[in-house]
């Protein structure tokens, strides 16, 4: 299964780099967790039944300012924290692919290219969330 979110530029507070009071800080991060949350959802990311995904950001920059991406990349961890909700899955287990500069467009926005590595039927998965696996006969 293949997933692709469109989330808006984030805030610039939610930069490593910004000095702004840790309340402040807490509660942009809340709402753009709230908000990946539930673009997630409405993409059907909660269907998803996998121990691991795949994940490549697009960051489409509201303009041609050189940006850094490992400070993109930082900015991103409460995007990748609601995702992480809407599938169900502890974020541990994303591997985080690449990440890619794109052409701007007008206001920005990041598409989270989402791939699920293994997946595994219902049946196989128990009530408590984990995936019973039968080991191979020899």
């Amino acid at each position: 299964m293949k997933f692709a979110i469109n989330l808006p530029w984030p805030d610039k507070n939610l930069s490593p780099n910004a000095r702004v009071h840790w309340a402040v800080k807490a509660r942009i991060a809340k709402n753009a967790r709230k908000n990946a949350y539930w673009a997630g959802m409405s993409e059907g990311l909660h269907k998803i039944k996998t121990s691991a995904v795949s994940i490549t950001r697009v960051y489409s920059p509201p303009n041609r300012r050189r940006r850094d991406k490992d400070n993109l990349d930082a900015s991103m961890k409460a995007y990748l924290d609601g995702l992480s909700d809407a599938m169900g899955i502890d974020d541990y287990h994303f591997d985080l692919e690449k990440s890619v500069i794109s052409e701007p467009v007008k206001n920005g926005n990041v598409c989270f290219i989402i791939e699920a590595k293994n997946t595994f039927s219902q049946d196989a998965i128990e009530d408590d969330g984990f995936v019973t696996i039968t080991p191979m006969e020899q």
